[in-house]
Parts: structure tokens; sequence; C-alpha cells
């Protein structure tokens, strides 16, 4: 049992604290969070780490984790796949969800001042609405909803002076 507590603003109890926005209750967490992290060099030519989190969000079941394989064939170039996903149970505080993010990333440096690098990164997530019962568990899954959004991020920077930098960004 940990003792950490999170503000809730909502309607689902009587509020006993107040600060300058609005009323609010401290709620337990009620979750032990666990926390794991792996790497290796991420200097050599193949990289691999992650970490991986299993604990609460707003009184939930969470879990949560990231891996990230980088190639890195010299100085300039770096390949890096990279794999995000989360997923909350729900309760009384806040609402199922679930998101996983697959983000391939290449970057090439022309000089030790001047850098390009592009991103591909598709966003999975699932928007779950369930029926709770009083103590906040999940009775019947009501619908569910998957959205897939793709992004494309292409950025050049160049330090023109030592700490100053021009960034370009499409």
């Amino acid at each position: 049992d940990n003792d950490q507590r999170f503000r809730y603003r909502g309607s689902k109890t009587t509020h006993i604290f107040k600060d300058t926005y609005s009323p609010f209750s401290l709620i337990k967490q009620g979750y032990t969070d666990i926390n794991f992290w792996w790497g290796t060099d991420r200097s050599k030519f193949i990289s691999v780490n992650g970490w991986a989190w299993n604990g609460s969000s707003r009184n939930a079941p969470t879990k949560q984790y990231q891996n990230t394989l980088s190639l890195r064939p010299n100085s300039d170039i770096l390949i890096e796949y990279r794999l995000n996903y989360i997923d909350i149970e729900g309760s009384l505080y806040t609402d199922p969800y679930n998101q996983t993010i697959h983000r391939i990333k290449l970057e090439y440096n022309f000089t030790d001042r001047f850098n390009i690098r592009g991103i591909y990164q598709l966003n999975d997530v699932e928007d779950k609405t369930y029926s709770l019962d009083a103590n906040g568990k999940i009775v019947d899954k009501l619908s569910s909803n998957m959205v897939e959004s793709p992004t494309i991020n292409l950025t050049g920077s160049w330090e023109y002076d030592k700490g100053s930098f021009v960034y370009l960004v499409f």
C-alpha cells in the first residue's frame, strides 16, 4: 500500500479542500508502482533500451512501456525504431484508455553544426466506454473506437554560432 494521492475535482465525491482554482478531494492511488529500466550503450552500432511501468493513474490500473532499437552505422547516421504503449483500465476518476505509438526516426549529421532528421509516427488510440459499478469496477464494455493517426515531421537544424540554432520544421 502506498500513500500517494491525486487531486480530484469531479462530481463523484464531496470536496473538502480548496485552492485558488476550485474545490477538490484527495483520492488514494491504491496501487504500488513497479518500474523497470534496461539498456545498452547507445554509441554502439546496435543498441536497445527501454522501460516498463505497472501502477495506477487516477486510481485505475495502468501498464506502460517503451522499447527502442537504434542502429548507428557511423557517427553521422542514426536509424531508430521506438514502440510506446499505455493501457489504463479505467476507474471512477478516469476513462479507460489505450494507445500504441510506432515511431521511426532517421537522422543525418552533415557536419557537427548541421543536422537533418525525419520522423514517421503512427498513433493508434482506442477510446473505450464502459459501464462501471458503484466501486468503479468495469461491468460491461459499451463501445470501442480505434483511431489511427500518422504523423510526419522533417527537421533541419543549423548551429550558426556556439549555442545559437536555427530550425526549419516541416
